[in-house]
C-alpha cells in the first residue's frame, strides 16, 4: 500500500439511468466522454459503474441531481455489481473520501486509490488488486485491518 493524494469533485447527473450500466438510475457524462452510473436513495448515492475507453476513472465525491437542485454524497462503490462491461479498459479506480463501503469492484480493476479509511469491504473485493494506494495518515489503519493485509 502506498500514500495517495485525494481529488474532490461534484458532477451533475440526470435521472435517465442507463440500460448499459446495471442498477443505475442517474448518469453523468464527464469531459473525456466517460459515462458514470449512480443509484440514489435518500441522501446517499452508490457508484454503479461506467462506460469508458479510459484506463482510469475518478468517482466524484458528490452528485447534483439535475432538476432537483439537490446534492448527494457518493458513499458506496457497487450496488450488487460494479458494472464495467462497457469499460473493460479501465484498470485504475479512484474513490473519493466520501466512500464508506465497497460492495463490489469490477474484476478489471487492478489499482485502487482510496482517499480515506474504508473498513467496510470484504477480502473477495480486493483479492484481485495489484496495488492499493491510501492516504499516508490512514496507512496504519489499513495495515492493522486483516482484510487489507
Amino acid at each position: 500500500m502506498m500514500p495517495v493524494e485525494g481529488r474532490a469533485s461534484t458532477v451533475v447527473v440526470e435521472n435517465t439511468g442507463s440500460p448499459d450500466i446495471k442498477n443505475s438510475n442517474y448518469i453523468a457524462t464527464i469531459s473525456d466522454g466517460t459515462v458514470l452510473g449512480f443509484s440514489v436513495g435518500g441522501d446517499e448515492a452508490w457508484f454503479c459503474g461506467a462506460i469508458s475507453n479510459s484506463h482510469e476513472i475518478a468517482v466524484p465525491d458528490s452528485i447534483i441531481l439535475k432538476g432537483e437542485n439537490r446534492t448527494v454524497a457518493v458513499k458506496y462503490c457497487g450496488y450488487g455489481v460494479c458494472d464495467f462491461d462497457n469499460a473493460k479498459s479501465v484498470v485504475s479506480l479512484i474513490l473519493p473520501p466520501t466512500i464508506e463501503y465497497i460492495d463490489f469492484l469490477a474484476p478489471t480493476i487492478k489499482e485502487l486509490h482510496l482517499n480515506n479509511y474504508v473498513s467496510n469491504t470484504s477480502s473477495d473485493q480486493i483479492e484481485n488488486l495489484d496495488k492499493v494506494l491510501v492516504p499516508e495518515k490512514d496507512l496504519l489503519y489499513y495495515l492493522d485491518h486483516w482484510v487489507w493485509r
